[in-house]
């Protein structure tokens, strides 16, 4: 983290600070001189690559159950972000459709991650999955969406409960 200059940015805003270095302006980026990688997956394969810890591993590429888990994972983060985005919208501006659609997909991964929470198969916490779901989590609860998502899914808010103490989610939580 002491190489690390970290910088707040949202999409779609004209101050973004990743424009400097990227046109697609895409958060998270990630810039190492020329470098500039734009997709989280691969910003956690190099940052892993780049780790000296033991207990950061990455998924092999052709482990198939982990790459269907991190797709349903990033399915669900994605409708997340959507939903948090139009939320910041006027509320004249806003598309209750897509409000709509993105809390009836939030709930339906709720449900299956909490099946999967059950069999007590959720990723490890190391795992670019395992950072995307808790950063996943904690961006709906964040910003209130589903305040009640602990009490219906609890071995699902067993788990987040759990990464939540984790130095790197504690130091890296936005303001």
């Amino acid at each position: 983290m002491a190489e690390v200059e970290e910088r707040m940015a949202a999409n779609r805003a004209p101050d973004n600070p990743v424009l400097i270095h990227s046109p697609v302006g895409r958060v998270p980026t990630l810039v190492v001189g020329e470098l500039v990688i734009t997709e989280a997956r691969y910003i956690y394969d190099f940052l892993t690559k780049k780790s000296t810890n033991p207990d950061v591993v990455s998924i092999p590429p052709l482990d198939v159950k982990a790459v269907s888990q991190e797709g349903q994972i990033l399915g669900f983060m994605d409708g997340i972000a959507c939903w948090v985005r139009e939320n910041r919208r006027e509320i004249s501006m806003r598309s209750m459709f897509l409000v709509d659609v993105e809390r009836d997909r939030s709930l339906r991964c709720l449900m299956s991650l909490e099946r999967v929470a059950q069999k007590m198969d959720l990723p490890d916490f190391a795992t670019f999955r395992g950072m995307a779901l808790a950063a996943g989590l904690d961006l709906m609860q964040s910003n209130g969406f589903h305040p009640d998502w602990q009490a219906k899914h609890p071995h699902l808010a067993g788990w987040f409960s759990e990464v939540k103490l984790r130095r790197s989610m504690i130091e890296t939580a936005p303001e």
